[in-house]
Parts: structure tokens; sequence; C-alpha cells
């Protein structure tokens, strides 16, 4: 045998009986639920966010938002209504379309925390107050880290198993 045949077959017989072990995506993942409490590190802010798998990019709610050449302020609230006001860089200025229309939003680079993890991704600014959660979580915050089971409940969460959600009564069947 040559020496590519004796390093493809050590290769491949390291792989099958373990002496190199890979992860498969699925092992190397967190599982999280549909809803998921995030802290924003810049804003010290813990937030109940909802998982969007459809969505590209997160979003937060923000209010007060005001641009200044390369920089914007805003303020984001807590569920006590606690306002934290940040100024950060743009990262870049963006359409958004969703089910009611397009728009155009502003997007900053935000360090969200939850359960071990902390991750700096793209986040776009929106007036989300008519919304049940003021974050919503995204492809960008999910890939690589994480695998939604909409069956678990919020890591994290308060003393109630919905993490401060109210769940809508069942309908009787008819």
């Amino acid at each position: 045998m040559n020496g590519k045949t004796l390093l493809l077959m050590a290769i491949l017989g390291a792989t099958c009986t373990g002496w190199i072990y890979r992860p498969s995506t699925e092992e190397s993942k967190q599982v999280i639920g549909q809803t998921e409490r995030v802290e924003i590190a810049e804003a010290a802010l813990e937030l109940l966010g909802r998982v969007d798998t459809g969505a590209a990019t997160t979003s937060v709610h923000a209010e007060s938002i005001q641009i200044d050449g390369a920089m914007v302020s805003f303020a984001l609230l807590d569920q006590d209504d606690r306002r934290v006001f940040l100024r950060q860089p743009i990262a870049k200025i963006g359409n958004v379309r969703n089910a009611e229309r397009n728009e155009e939003r502003v997007y900053v680079e935000l360090t969200l925390h939850h359960a071990g993890f902390t991750k700096r991704v793209l986040v776009n600014l929106n007036d989300r107050s008519s919304l049940t959660y003021p974050l919503l979580l995204g492809r960008n915050w999910l890939k690589d880290d994480f695998v939604v089971d909409v069956s678990r409940a919020p890591l994290n969460s308060s003393s109630d198993s919905t993490g401060g959600v109210q769940e809508l009564p069942r309908l009787a069947s008819q």
C-alpha cells in the first residue's frame, strides 16, 4: 500500500473508533422553547423574547429613536417599564418586510446573554409596543447555537411555567 492509502485508512479508522470525536450539530446545540428570557448586556436588561425562525434578524422594542450621524440613541424598556437609554453606532439602515408593510429600520449590534451563551448579533430597533413580546429572536441569534422545541417552557422563568405569559383558555370542542 502506498502512503496516501495508509493515511486515509488511519483517518477513517480513527473516526470510526472514536479517536476523533465530532459532535453532530444537534448534540452541540442547546434546546430552547418558543419564548426565552434574554439579557441585553449593554442595558443590563432582561427581556422575554419570542423565538421566530421565520425572522432573519432579531428585533427589539425601542422608543425615542434619534439618529445623530453614525450613532443612534434609543430607550429600551423592561417588563416594569424601567427605561434604559443607549447610544450605539449604527451598523446599517435597511428595509424590513413584515405582514403589514415594508419599513426602514435602524440596526445596531447588541450583546445577548442566555443560559451561558453570549452572542453579539445585529438587532433592528422597532416599535413593538402593540406586540406581546418586546424582543423577537431571529435566525441570526439562533444560528449555530440553538434548536427550537415549541413545547418547552422558557429557561430562567419566574415561578409560573409560562414565564409571565398568560395562556389563552382552551375552546370547548364542538
